[in-house]
């Protein structure tokens, strides 16, 4: 398998596969913590070129199956077909050498985790990113082909469902019940398209569109998952920010009565009650599982763990009865 870092094998590559005839320049993108990603510009356009890791790159050992790269250019080209507005153009793909070339975004766009970060929460951009997946989980509701596309689930759980629910349930052994019930949450009820990395890092914020990226963990499943993942970010940037906090909650209430909306009738009703669970334990895993959250301290840590706490002893089946948990916590101070 080439390396995409490699200028010399990536350039031959190209040429070989007549995609160019030489490479003008080429840098690698940072944040590529389970694939290389690299922008290239060759003599006939500006391509971003991303190939899988079978070693994530994070301090605990974490290995998935490079494959999965594959699965993640299916789901690509199924986004540009419900909502081509929300993800870059896919130029080509290579099953053998596990990667994919698409649509270089432009230069300087942000991430909507670095707005989050400065407490910049603008309503336009809360609307773009969610009904972008409300309008995904209902296209491809109840829809078999899909449902047969997006089978394997091998990737989600390598990437999430073990390094998130599993690990932290085995960190804190007094909660493997509660978190049996969140890894079934998360792997049987199988109603939507998943993307199952919807992060603020993973959305580009341009001036009138969203750029969606990373889908290697897609799969056909709960669209609660995606809507926890999701919720989760925005609970940890409150305990980040927590001047901020009044905004972050205001857009997740604003995120879900949209959702809502433009799912009704689509998804079952109890779709609620599975986010907030599964929004319970993967709140927990930040602190606790194979990926915690970079950017808070110990004492934001410690915040997480006992807002998560109570949040499952109290089996909090709504968003707001979980943001008012997180609320009361934060508003005890900082410190354990």
């Amino acid at each position: 398998m080439i390396d995409i870092f490699d200028p010399t094998q990536l350039e031959q590559y190209l040429i070989e596969k007549g995609h160019c005839r030489k490479i003008i320049r080429m840098r690698p993108l940072q944040g590529g913590v389970s694939s290389k990603v690299v922008r290239v510009t060759t003599d006939r356009r500006v391509l971003v070129i991303k190939q899988s890791r079978s070693q994530l790159a994070v301090e605990d050992e974490w290995f998935a199956d490079i494959s999965r790269i594959n699965v993640e250019h299916r789901c690509l080209a199924s986004y540009r077909q419900i909502t081509p507005e929300s993800v870059p153009m896919l130029y080509f793909s290579d099953n053998e050498q596990f990667l994919y070339a698409m649509e270089s975004v432009p230069d300087n766009i942000p991430t909507w985790k670095s707005l989050l970060m400065a407490g910049h929460v603008s309503d336009k951009i809360t609307d773009r990113v969610i009904s972008t997946i409300a309008q995904v989980h209902r296209a491809t509701s109840g829809k078999r082909e899909i449902a047969g596309q997006f089978d394997n689930r091998q990737f989600f759980n390598e990437l999430r469902v073990f390094p998130y629910l599993r690990t932290t349930s085995e960190r804190h052994p007094g909660l493997r019940h509660f978190f049996d019930d969140c890894i079934e949450i998360a792997s049987e009820p199988r109603f939507a398209l998943v993307h199952g990395d919807y992060s603020p890092k993973n959305i580009l914020c341009g001036k009138d569109r969203i750029f969606v990226l990373d889908f290697e963990v897609a799969h056909y499943g709960n669209p609660a998952f995606d809507l926890a993942f999701l919720f989760n970010h925005l609970l940890l940037k409150a305990i980040y920010r927590p001047e901020d906090t009044a905004k972050y909650f205001k857009c997740i209430d604003r995120m879900w009565d949209r959702y809502k909306s433009i799912c009704k009738g689509h998804l079952p009703e109890r779709l609620e009650r599975m986010t907030a669970t599964l929004l319970s334990g993967l709140f927990l895993a930040r602190a606790d599982g194979k990926s915690p959250v970079e950017y808070l301290d110990e004492n934001g840590k410690n915040i997480i763990r006992r807002s998560a706490y109570l949040m499952i002893k109290h089996k909090c089946h709504s968003l707001s009865g979980l943001c008012d948990i997180l609320k009361k916590e934060l508003n005890k101070g900082t410190h354990p």
